[in-house]
């Protein structure tokens, strides 16, 4: 993975930041759907006296937000791309509103398959962390973890204007806490710009 990322930003340099036919930046906007795969425990207190009781069980919690990124494209089909988002939810769980927000914070390789018509298809692979936080009071939940994250996928730039496309992506999203693997999905869609460069 390190080899690939190393090959990647050299030839980001190497490629003069893109060529005369393709614009050399690109920012990017909109809303973010995330799908996320955790285990929650959740602590019942009996209504005498005595200790409660833990149960953790695997959960999916639906969550939304908004997502924001940036690109250098080195040449008409490789680019480097920074991307973050933020998706948010308050998800029941036995009876418990559980509080929920996951940011991550990605970075990676893209490859644009350019052609001469105003649809443009990509993919990417991305690292990076993954900030998450569930919270219940009534509950006795307060989980906040920063893992690693990966997000391979793609997804189609579908061009407005010159300069203005609407972007459609799906990603698949691994995220890993302490040893302990945790499979996500992530759909976006949104507006991208583009300048600096030709046409």
């Amino acid at each position: 993975m390190r080899r690939f990322l190393i090959i990647a930003g050299l030839m980001l340099l190497s490629g003069g930041i893109a060529s005369a036919s393709c614009d050399r930046f690109e920012v990017s906007g909109g809303y973010d759907f995330f799908r996320l795969n955790t285990s929650v425990t959740i602590t019942t207190q009996p209504s005498g006296t005595g200790s409660g009781t833990s149960t953790t069980t695997n959960q999916s919690f639906n969550l939304n937000g908004w997502n924001a990124g940036a690109a250098v494209n080195a040449n008409c089909w490789l680019g480097l791309v920074a991307d973050i988002s933020g998706t948010y939810g308050t998800p029941v769980v036995s009876g418990n509103n559980v509080t929920t927000h996951v940011y991550n914070y990605v970075f990676g390789p893209r490859i644009n398959l350019r052609n001469s018509s105003r649809v443009t298809p990509f993919f990417e692979g991305l690292f990076g962390v993954s900030d998450k936080s569930l919270v219940s009071s009534t509950a006795g939940l307060n989980k906040s973890v920063n893992s690693f994250a990966a997000a391979f996928g793609g997804g189609v730039d579908i061009g407005l204007t010159k300069n203005v496309a609407i972007r459609g992506r799906g990603d698949y999203v691994l995220t890993d806490s302490a040893g302990a693997r945790q499979n996500n999905a992530n759909v976006s869609v949104g507006l991208v710009l583009r300048f600096g460069g030709g046409g």
